[in-house]
């Protein structure tokens, strides 16, 4: 995974936890990286799943929420660094609708070697949108949370109802329908 994805986890640490319980979570004996990590750089994805594991020890939240958190969090930042990319769109719908042609294709050009999670999406009419994530890294949860921060993002009024196999903390495969609220 890249770099960029754990700054903005730590990030979320630090702002939500604080400093100690970044630093306990960091100091995990089982991160390779020894918890020090560069935007630009590529790390196991093993590493994130230590890493929401250690902080769900550590506050008691649950992994699954800590995941949703992070998702809503990570849209933020991304939005934010990525302006240029996001500026264009002016509604959920029509984001989500480009990230396998406009957005993941921006993300391969400024990282080549990067895993990317296959996201098909469908629509339903003008008001139902349905994602579909599928994804060697289990990291279901973190997709729901995307599609909330993007809601939130474009403060619309749009229902998410996923869909996933089971309630574990690594999905593999996940589908959301996006309704629009009148």
């Amino acid at each position: 995974m890249k770099g960029e994805i754990f700054v903005a986890f730590v990030d979320l640490v630090e702002k939500e936890y604080g400093l100690e319980v970044a630093d306990a979570i960091l100091s995990h004996p089982s991160l390779v990286s020894r918890g020090s990590y560069s935007r630009t750089g590529t790390y196991p994805h093993a590493e994130m799943v230590t890493l929401v594991v250690a902080l769900s020890e550590q506050t008691g939240a649950s992994a699954i929420d800590l995941q949703r958190a992070f998702g809503r969090f990570l849209f933020e930042e991304l939005a934010r660094s990525h302006f240029r990319q996001t500026q264009p769109f002016k509604d959920t719908f029509s984001l989500i609708q480009a990230i396998h042609g406009t957005i993941h294709s921006h993300v391969r050009v400024l990282y080549p070697d990067a895993s990317l999670p296959t996201i098909h999406v469908s629509s339903k009419g003008a008001d139902v949108l349905t994602v579909d994530y599928s994804s060697e890294r289990g990291f279901g949860h973190v997709c729901h949370g995307l599609i909330e921060g993007c809601v939130a993002y474009f403060a619309e009024n749009i229902s998410i109802e996923p869909q996933m196999a089971g309630d574990e903390p690594l999905i593999n495969e996940a589908s959301f329908q996006l309704t629009r609220i009148n």
